[in-house]
């Protein structure tokens, strides 16, 4: 599904195994706000590009009680985002849904977010994705502002930030649980550098790393608040 400067309600709708040469195998959102109830994204890939399930470019859609899932970006030479691949300041909620199972070549298997965008998730579970890079549960760099809440990151992998890789952006982490995550390298939970995120009632236990298994910092500046462990 391509939208490019749409609006419109969609509910109730199934994705499932499409595939795209280059970007958004399955759905495309070009300076586009729709809203999106119970839909499942599913087993969608790129061929040489970005965002297998779902690619947002300029776009705030509001997207609530659905499913990315099984969706694969690969290439021959980069391909970001399994899950979402969200850039071009754009700013979409995603609200009380489920990010598994999806896969990357490169960086940000669940959620890849660059561009000066703000995403906002709430009540999210975001697991079991696989990275070929960084940021198995989400990436997130460039001047982007994710913020996100009741957030659940289970069972991620990833070379660098299994759960969260975080680089050069300003994150809002409020009451997320971060389990259970393995890195072959730094940050089996959380890897932070060149960002000052904010972190607040966070449970980090049971990751795993080569170095800092909870947590790994380098040039960074969290502030972490209340009853963190």
């Amino acid at each position: 599904m391509y939208l490019n400067h749409t609006e419109g309600t969609f509910t109730n709708i199934d994705i499932l195994n499409n595939a795209a040469d280059d970007k958004g195998g399955g759905l495309f959102c070009h300076e586009s706000n729709p809203t999106f109830d119970n839909i499942n994204i599913s087993g969608n890939r790129t061929l040489d590009g970005d965002g297998a399930g779902i690619f947002l470019s300029g776009s705030s859609p509001s997207i609530t009680n659905s499913i990315v899932s099984n969706n694969i970006a690969e290439g021959p030479v980069s391909a970001h985002g399994g899950g979402f691949f969200i850039d071009d300041s754009s700013n979409p909620e995603i609200l009380n849904s489920q990010i598994i199972n999806n896969a990357s070549q490169d960086d940000g298997s669940g959620l890849h977010i660059r561009g000066s965008s703000q995403p906002l998730l709430n009540n999210v579970l975001i697991d079991n994705n696989n990275s070929g890079r960084f940021g198995g549960g989400l990436y997130s760099f460039s001047s982007s502002i994710p913020t996100l809440i009741n957030v659940d990151i289970t069972n991620n992998t990833a070379s660098k930030g299994a759960g969260i890789y975080l680089s050069g952006t300003t994150a809002i982490l409020d009451s997320l649980q971060i389990r259970n995550n393995e890195s072959g390298g730094s940050g089996g939970g959380i890897f932070i550098r060149d960002s000052n995120p904010q972190l607040s009632n966070i449970t980090i236990s049971e990751n795993s790393a080569l170095f800092g298994g909870g947590i790994y910092l380098e040039n960074a500046y969290p502030t972490f608040s209340a009853d963190n462990r």
